[in-house]
């Protein structure tokens, strides 16, 4: 078993998340997860405790929303599976667990499900969280990794399950500027789904970004899930441009909510990096980054390699009418005044 701490990346998605889980990739030492619990959706953390086969059940079976949202097509950087001649699974049959998690530590991603499997269905009953960590500390041992550390797409609010999951738990926060975040969320296509399901939904009375019934780790919405992806139309939400209003909502939304869970917890156990030093300071801020993350496996190799990758891209919403500039920027302000941001 892994002796270090449970170690998270967050954010809201589109944030650099991403980013950072392919340059975590490059560390000898580290095992990167990427989209673990995305797979899981309202699955992730409701079970107490499970023995191996259930567990396995969870790894093997998307949602039927899950399924039709992430695809080559509507996230063709995220989804990593690759469909062909000699793929031992097809669009209709992919496991949750293929669709972006396994494929990201393997080549052969089929041979490493294979021998997953009876390892995993072998597991006694215990609580959620050691079946968790069991797997990702024999993913980790396989891969010849002294440490893993995860990082979930709008996994910012996750961090109060996680937390009950993980209670020795790091957590570095990754943030990026709202306006662009929540321009690139909006042509995200899997990010429309989940934005306008919370809309419908909270025509009822039910936001599943708050508790009791958000998403994540809420036991209501884990029994009404299967009722709630029957009426859902996936394929005409995925192309739903939800407008720069609402989206930026939505981010401002996450980044409090997100940041109230942080707040709970003690300082030492929360590091926050900003996507524009990122690129800017990448060699400074990636030293912070495995300092805090990792400071048993420092290396210089890694950081040289990596602050190589990050650049600057052009900005979005400078290329906005004011109109919608406008919109944007008060629907972001929540979110931007609490992380520090300056309009302009």
């Amino acid at each position: 078993m892994v002796s270090f701490a449970p170690v998270f990346i967050v954010g809201t998605g589109r944030c650099g998340s991403t980013l950072m889980s392919n340059l975590v990739s490059l560390h000898p030492d580290i095992l990167s997860l990427s989209e673990v619990f995305t797979t899981f959706t309202t699955r992730a953390f409701v079970s107490r405790q499970l023995d191996g086969p259930a567990f396995w059940n969870m790894l093997k079976h998307p949602s039927p929303v899950l399924r039709k949202s992430i695809t080559p097509e509507t996230s063709p950087v995220e989804f990593t599976y690759k469909f062909g001649p000699g793929a031992l699974f097809t669009p209709s049959t992919l496991p949750a667990c293929m669709m972006m998690t396994l494929p990201h530590l393997a080549d052969d991603a089929d041979h490493l499900y294979a021998e997953l499997e009876p390892v995993i269905r072998a597991r006694p009953k215990a609580a959620l969280a050691e079946q968790y960590r069991y797997w990702f500390d024999w993913m980790a041992k396989r891969q010849g990794k002294k440490l893993w550390i995860e990082r979930t797409g709008s996994s910012i609010t996750m961090v109060k399950a996680l937390n009950r999951l993980f209670p020795d738990a790091k957590f570095v926060h990754i943030h990026r500027d709202g306006r662009e975040t929540a321009l690139s969320m909006q042509a995200f296509k899997p990010m429309r789904v989940f934005l306008h399901m919370r809309r419908r939904l909270k025509r009822f009375g039910i936001d599943i970004l708050k508790t009791p019934f958000r998403y994540s780790d809420s036991r209501v919405i884990y029994a009404l899930a299967p009722f709630i992806e029957q009426v859902t139309p996936t394929e005409a939400l995925l192309e739903r441009v939800p407008s720069v209003g609402d989206i930026g909502r939505f981010w401002s939304d996450m980044i409090d909510i997100g940041l109230r869970d942080l707040s709970t917890l003690p300082q030492h156990r929360v590091h926050t990096m900003a996507y524009a030093d990122l690129v800017s300071r990448p060699v400074e801020t990636l030293e912070a980054f495995i300092a805090f993350a990792a400071p048993g496996v420092p290396d210089k190799a890694w950081i040289e390699a990596a602050s190589g990758i990050p650049r600057q891209k052009p900005q979005a919403w400078r290329s906005l009418s004011k109109t919608n500039l406008l919109a944007l920027e008060r629907a972001c302000a929540k979110g931007q005044r609490l992380l520090g941001y300056s309009s302009g």
